[in-house]
């Protein structure tokens, strides 16, 4: 009889998004191999699928207050012409 030990799962694997950002990396690593590797859109695609579920994964670990999320999307504010109340 086989006991394995059990897995650890972290709160950014319960996410759905981090699941299709994986999907994502998936589709883009067979997308790559029809690419030249000298391409600019290479290295630009590449970078972007990896640093995606890197991002999830550390904004997930990081507790953040009312104060820390308006100060982080703050710079975001003008690309939006409604911004929410509990930025203020």
């Amino acid at each position: 009889m086989s006991t394995s030990a059990p897995q650890a799962i972290f709160d950014h694997e319960k996410l759905n998004v981090y699941s299709k950002t994986l999907e994502f990396v998936s589709w883009v690593t067979v997308l790559l191999e029809r690419v030249p590797k000298s391409t600019a859109v290479y290295g630009q695609l590449d970078r972007a699928s990896t640093s995606m579920p890197l991002n999830i994964a550390e904004g997930t670990g990081k507790f953040t207050t009312r104060i820390d999320a308006a100060t982080t999307i703050q710079p975001a504010a003008p690309l939006s012409s409604a911004q929410p109340a509990w930025m203020y």
